[in-house]
């Protein structure tokens, strides 16, 4: 992971998880390759879903890389992703920090 890294993942909502990768500089990351769910909740809010504890989970979710120490590089692609989620009628988001 490279810092000053200001591009963003799309991921869609069926990927399973070991098409996910996770890596951090600052932490082990064997805990979220065993089990993405503990970093990026993707599963458990499928399941959520599926017994209708919530409405539909939008088609795409996003990762963003943390380690942006120049923050003139966020000048795109935080509205690019906010449109993409306006029209797909995203109603709620959930943010993990990792």
């Amino acid at each position: 992971v490279t810092t000053n890294d200001p591009t963003y993942r799309e991921i869609p909502k069926g990927t399973p998880q070991e098409r996910i990768q996770a890596s951090h500089r600052g932490y082990d990351v064997q805990g979220p390759l065993q089990d993405m769910n503990c970093l990026f909740p993707i599963h458990r809010f499928q399941e959520l879903e599926h017994e209708g504890g919530i409405g539909s989970l939008a088609e795409t979710n996003y990762s963003f890389n943390g380690s942006i120490e120049d923050l003139s590089l966020l000048q795109e692609w935080p509205h690019q992703v906010a449109r993409k989620m306006r029209e797909e009628g995203v109603k709620a988001v959930f943010i993990t920090p990792a």
